[in-house]
């Protein structure tokens, strides 16, 4: 946890923050948590406290395929990604911790605090318990996101597409969505774009094998996800299928904070089955166009959903893109 100038008699009761030792998977799904728990803050009306990463396993397929990890990259990150604590950490206090923090929870650790004689922090794992159905609540993390509030720029809008592989393609392949949802997505956006007189481009985000590679259970970024030895080879991305998309250009293994950067400042983003993605639509600050295919969480307010053959309410569409160019 993270404190600035010590409070001799703090006057709250309860404080949240990330419990940052427990669930040490991907950047995206760490950072999700992070600031749901300062939405949940927000919406509960209790301090938050910051606690940054303090280990990041899957640090992208590179790092993956050299089986090691660099705390260099979990530093970029908590550099980027700093939130205020809106008190400081007392010298005496009293410590719960929540895996999966709920209503009746909170219920319960409201109640303890009334009768202790310290603050109470509440380090929690996932905030989801609650936020997930007050989705709502995330609207205060525009406010705070680390991207510059970029306008559109009305001669060519940027599309960006996330299609989420790296060691997805071993351990989840079931959550994978197909090329060709991508695809059909991005053909209906540039249609609906080319009709209504907006020129725009593509960027495809993912991750390519660089070799065929072999992932063997315990190494860095795979842990316990698999059982045995698996084989990934650059073959099965079959990239040259998004060929079909006009104007468009693959951005293949960049830097993860420069991706999310991207993410969180285009005009129109096709998300993943991902939290990297869903945090960049989060984080948006210009309330772009996020066209979501539904997984774990809901959707924000003004998010349009998408069936998995890639359609969605293009009425909804042509509305956010006039919001958005106006």
């Amino acid at each position: 946890m993270s404190s600035g100038q010590e409070l001799s008699n703090p006057s709250w009761k309860i404080a949240v923050t990330y419990q940052n030792d427990k669930m040490t998977d991907g950047v995206g799904a760490q950072l999700q948590r992070i600031y749901g728990i300062y939405a949940l803050s927000r919406l509960l009306k209790v301090p938050y406290i910051h606690s940054p990463l303090a280990k990041v396993d899957y640090q992208g397929l590179k790092s993956l395929e050299e089986n090691s990890g660099s705390q260099d990259f979990v530093d970029a990150f908590n550099r980027r990604f700093t939130i205020k604590s809106d008190v400081a950490v007392p010298q005496s206090y009293y410590v719960v911790n929540v895996h999966n923090i709920t209503p009746e929870a909170m219920e319960a650790i409201t109640a303890q605090a009334q009768s202790v004689d310290r603050p109470i922090i509440v380090r929690i794992s996932l905030p989801y318990g609650i936020t997930d159905a007050h989705p709502a609540c995330y609207e205060c993390c525009r406010e705070i996101s680390p991207f510059s509030h970029l306008p559109p720029n009305k001669e060519k809008l940027r599309v960006a597409v996330h299609v989420r592989r790296g060691e997805m393609m071993v351990v989840a392949a079931n959550r994978m969505l197909p090329n060709d949802y991508y695809i059909k997505a991005s053909l209906r956006v540039s249609r609906l774009l080319e009709e209504m007189g907006v020129p725009c481009s593509f960027e495809i985000h993912t991750e390519i094998p660089t070799k065929e590679v072999e992932l063997k259970p315990g190494e860095n970024g795979i842990e316990k996800s698999i059982g045995e030895p698996k084989r990934i080879s650059p073959e099965e991305s079959k990239i040259e299928e998004f060929a079909a998309i006009p104007n468009a250009t693959i951005m293949a293994n960049a830097e993860a904070l420069d991706c999310l950067s991207l993410f969180s400042t285009a005009d129109v983003l096709i998300t993943s089955r991902s939290s990297f993605s869903y945090l960049g639509g989060m984080l948006n600050r210009k309330r772009s166009v996020i066209l979501y295919n539904p997984f774990w969480h809901p959707a924000l307010p003004g998010w349009i959903s998408t069936a998995n053959d890639g359609t969605f309410d293009e009425a909804a569409f042509r509305d956010r893109i006039q919001a958005l160019m106006a």
